[in-house]
């Protein structure tokens, strides 16, 4: 076979994980990496610590394992989320950016006791077979009025088109009830949806108005800095009017039906390619997305 002066043709390489492993705390190899006389790698992180005296007693040379460096420089290893769909090969030294908003990451069902972990878009339509009555349903763009009893921790909401699963938390603090709305979905870089709570009483109104940021699983964690704070004493239920609007446009797809006309909203980004909206399509219609379509 002809070959490229200077150019190597390699088959699939296997390579143990343990190899490109810090020989001090066993983590992975992040550069500049680092050797000592007698051939122990350690890492960016350990080997300042060590100062330049190995944990075999021998001392870390100041010149970088370039080889290795190189090596690892060379290698792409699938995303963490790859067995759920994501095809996306990234560095072996990492992408954060990629697996910190990759949009297959495991999001988890708010409804206590129930364990489905999945895709956003797929545990939206868990949520919306398995849990129907767990819900208010809602509309973007328009108001809706939320009951709340000061000991309810969290209110499922959810769209009524696309399905998008929202969290109204609840925390009692020294003051009163501190309210906010997260979004179940990947983390994103940018918020994509913004919302108003409005709370009312005979004396006084309240409102806040904030931006939605993603969470992949509810938990009573620290509070954001930006709530709704209900003063001690308020009536029983509360009552919270409530918009959610979306940021980012949406396009709507008409499908040809039996006797009527479905319409199915997509939301689409400026960075989708039309690969992704075809996907985005498919999940919406509970269908399998293949290449030939």
């Amino acid at each position: 076979m002809h070959q490229t002066p200077g150019l190597y043709h390699f088959s699939p390489l296997i390579i143990s994980n343990w190899l490109l492993n810090c020989s001090k705390c066993f983590h992975r190899l992040t550069i500049p990496v680092s050797q000592c006389d007698n051939g122990h790698i350690v890492c960016s992180t350990c080997s300042p610590k060590l100062r330049n005296k190995c944990w075999c007693s021998l001392p870390i040379s100041s010149k970088h394992c370039k080889a290795i460096e190189n090596l690892m420089l060379s290698i792409e290893i699938s995303c963490p989320n790859a067995e759920h769909g994501c095809r996306v090969k990234i560095s072996y030294i990492g992408n954060r950016k990629h697996e910190d908003e990759c949009i297959y990451v495991l999001c988890y069902c708010p409804i206590l006791g129930c364990g489905f972990a999945a895709t956003s878009e797929v545990l939206s339509n868990h949520f919306s077979r398995k849990h129907r009555n767990s819900q208010i349903k809602f509309n973007y763009g328009h108001s809706f009025i939320v009951s709340l009893k000061s000991n309810d921790q969290a209110i499922v909401l959810q769209e009524e088109n696309d399905g998008k699963l929202f969290i109204l938390n609840n925390s009692t603090i020294l003051l009163g009830n501190a309210v906010y709305i997260c979004c179940i979905g990947p983390n994103s870089s940018e918020s994509e949806y913004s919302y108003d709570i409005l709370a009312r009483s005979q004396t006084c109104k309240l409102k806040l108005q904030s931006f939605v940021k993603n969470v992949q699983q509810f938990t009573l964690a620290t509070l954001p800095s930006e709530l709704l704070v209900i003063p001690v004493g308020s009536s029983e239920p509360l009552k919270l009017e409530i918009c959610i609007s979306y940021i980012t446009p949406m396009m709507e797809i008409s499908i040809n039906m039996p006797g009527k006309i479905k319409i199915i909203p997509l939301r689409v980004k400026i960075s989708d390619t039309i690969v992704n909206v075809k996907k985005k399509f498919f999940t919406r219609k509970g269908s399998q997305y293949t290449n030939n379509v």
